[in-house]
């Protein structure tokens, strides 16, 4: 039996989607948001007096006086966070660094790379979301996804974008990709990269299927380094990159490096270039918000609610 989907989601073909699109499911009135708690970051209009020009990290933090203890406080936060996303060995290196060059490092991963996410950042937000990819295989269509996939199990898995057969089965049963999102109340907004072909979508999908059946993560220790997690946009930047499309050109480490090296001429420093060596192995967080307004994409889909007027895919 054909079933008709909503009309907050298109229907897969020449028109309207095609093999490599992005699909990023939301309720239209949620804000996208993934908050770490117990983090205010304010180092933006954080003025530093004379005397921390030439401190090192780890001097602020064992120092006892008085005068010391807002910075410190503030400091010790942002170390907890560091090292809990990147492990305690990247705390350790932060450590011999001066403060300055701590602070601005801080900066370029937290205010600028989230600032383009977020207009006003609290605590430590990048405007996670989700995102799939739709493909067609054998004359169906599918979606693939490190995410929920029975309602249940996250993990990297293949399903139908839509099944004529979910008409007959109840709320929470229905194995169509499209319609269990219906199901949780969202619509879905696309996202088409610029220089994606019939060329590209092998090489995308050989990646994307390498990963298959591996478990959701993505705050736990190691990040994108650990091999026995993944998630969503993590998946699509690995399949992308297989196939030498860049999502973003500008959110990626060497970038942050460069910006980093621009304030320290050299990385002359044995502390820094321990960083360096740190964080370079260590893939960035690439955000679906920051996928789905990067400048290689295109939306050719944009979902409507029953009076016509365009959804906004909220930050």
């Amino acid at each position: 039996m054909p079933i008709t989907l909503p009309h907050q989601f298109p229907l897969p073909g020449p028109d309207d989607l095609r093999s490599g699109d992005l699909l990023f499911p939301k309720r239209a009135q949620d804000t996208i948001l993934a908050l770490v708690p117990g983090l205010t970051l304010n180092s933006q209009n954080l003025d530093l007096p004379v005397h921390y020009s030439h401190m090192r990290l780890d001097e602020l933090l064992a120092s006892d006086a008085p005068q010391d203890s807002a910075l410190k406080n503030h400091m010790a936060i942002l170390q907890g966070r560091m090292v809990g996303a990147f492990g305690a060995d990247m705390g350790v290196a932060l450590k011999a660094l001066d403060l300055p060059l701590v602070l601005y490092l801080y900066r370029l991963l937290f205010d600028e790379v989230a600032e383009q996410t977020m207009p006003v950042l609290q605590d430590l937000n990048l405007a996670f979301g989700h995102v799939a990819m739709l493909f067609e295989e054998a004359g169906e269509w599918f979606v693939m996804e490190a995410g929920c996939t029975d309602y249940s199990n996250y993990r990297v898995s293949i399903a139908l974008y839509w099944d004529a057969d979910d008409v007959n089965r109840p709320k929470g049963q229905k194995r169509s990709w499209a319609l269990r999102r219906v199901d949780l109340g969202q619509s879905v907004w696309t996202a088409r990269h610029k220089l994606f072909s019939a060329l590209s979508l092998p090489p995308v999908l050989a990646e994307c299927k390498n990963w298959l059946g591996v478990p959701y993560g993505i705050l736990e220790p190691g990040m994108m380094a650990n091999p026995d997690r993944i998630y969503c946009s993590e998946l699509i930047q690995r399949g992308f990159d297989r196939a030498q499309l860049t999502i973003d050109q500008n959110q990626n480490w060497p970038w942050l490096l460069a910006r980093l090296a621009s304030r320290r001429k050299t990385w002359e420093s044995s502390a820094l270039n321990e960083v360096r060596a740190l964080l370079l192995p260590r893939i960035p967080l690439l955000s679906p918000g920051m996928i789905y307004d990067g400048p290689q994409m295109t939306q050719p889909f944009k979902p409507r609610d029953t009076n016509g007027d365009e959804l906004e895919y909220m930050r």
